[in-house]
């Protein structure tokens, strides 16, 4: 049937009798009462909520479980130059779950440090984004990131020059980008 309670009212929650939670704020919706649970322990509980003696008493069985997540990606695919880097685009849901862990199949040609996928040298790599399984929350599905690397553009020149059979001759050469071998 439910009873409407006085917002701000607070309500006390006995858990098997031997922890009290107080919730100090309720949201209630339709006759529905959420409750925060993150800071019970996992397992079953027999729970009776008590709003003072003005309001009825009523008793529940709670089952808390672990939670579900999600991994989500941004990018499916991901196009770098060697020495690039990029943020990883992958987010877990609920952030607060915990840690994503990422693998290369080919750290060569690219890795994630940080959250941040590194271009190392040309080539392809899947990056895979987990999240193992926690005390609080069930492990996600993995998502993967297809890297293709290419190499930066380059060029050199040189000037022309002339010399005589049988003398040595120096070349002088400029690199783009400023530097290379």
């Amino acid at each position: 049937d439910g009873i409407g309670l006085p917002a701000g009212t607070n309500i006390t929650i006995f858990c098997n009798g031997d922890e009290n939670y107080t919730i100090n704020s309720v949201v209630q919706d339709d006759g529905q009462f959420s409750v925060d649970v993150s800071d019970i322990a996992l397992g079953k509980y027999k729970v009776t909520f008590s709003a003072g003696d003005a309001y009825t008493t009523a008793t529940a069985t709670v089952t808390i479980i672990k939670g579900l997540t999600e991994i989500n990606v941004e990018n499916e695919t991901v196009s770098l130059k060697a020495g690039e880097e990029v943020g990883s685009g992958a987010t877990l849901t609920p952030a607060d779950a915990g840690n994503l862990t990422y693998t290369s199949s080919n750290e060569s040609v690219a890795v994630v440090v940080d959250g941040k996928i590194k271009a190392l040298a040309a080539g392809t790599a899947n990056i895979t984004v987990s999240f193992a399984e926690n005390d609080r929350y069930f492990a996600a599905g993995n998502k993967t990131i297809a890297v293709t690397v290419s190499l930066n553009d380059a060029s050199v020149s040189a000037e022309d020059m002339e010399s005589n059979v049988g003398e040595n001759g120096t070349v002088e050469y400029i690199t783009d980008p400023e530097g290379l071998n």
